[in-house]
């Protein structure tokens, strides 16, 4: 399972090409994509673009996927956030996320990487693409879904 969705895969690659192939049961579909190239992992940053745009996002991830944009905007809804968060991100630190993240434009892919909770605390982490650039987004929220933490940072 992928973000609530049912899915198997394959992927493959040689010298010169990469591919991969998902399918979605529950939704009768399919994504392959195939690339000739093995210069970098071509193949998942189209994969990835594929399913931000063909497949609607689960409550949780349409959460985060805000939280990121309004990182963007810098205009944060502070009801999402703990007492603590909101102490912390203050309007220069919010203006600072802002000006690193808004030049790079709208998003092309949003996905879950990881997701664990511990002791009632959930830890959500997503990989982001905008302006071609890879991004992590990572999210702590208290068991009344309030968020504790949140960082983006670059992926390498």
């Amino acid at each position: 399972h992928e973000q609530g969705v049912l899915r198997y895969y394959h992927s493959g690659q040689g010298q010169g090409f990469e591919a991969i192939n998902m399918i979605y049961p529950d939704s009768s579909q399919a994504i392959i994509v195939l690339t000739n190239t093995s210069a970098k992992p071509t193949f998942m940053k189209i994969a990835d673009e594929l399913i931000y745009l063909l497949f609607p996002p689960s409550a949780d991830d349409q959460f985060a996927r805000t939280l990121f944009a309004e990182l963007q905007s810098g205009s944060l809804d502070d009801s999402i956030l703990s007492e603590d968060l909101k102490q912390y991100l203050t309007p220069s630190r919010l203006r600072e996320y802002s000006s690193s993240l808004t030049p790079l434009g709208p998003v092309e892919a949003f996905s879950l990487s990881h997701t664990q909770t511990t002791d009632g605390l959930r830890t959500r982490e997503y990989d982001a693409i905008a302006g071609g650039k890879r991004l992590r987004l990572h999210l702590l929220l208290l068991p009344n879904n309030k968020v504790e933490d949140v960082t983006v940072s670059d992926v390498q």
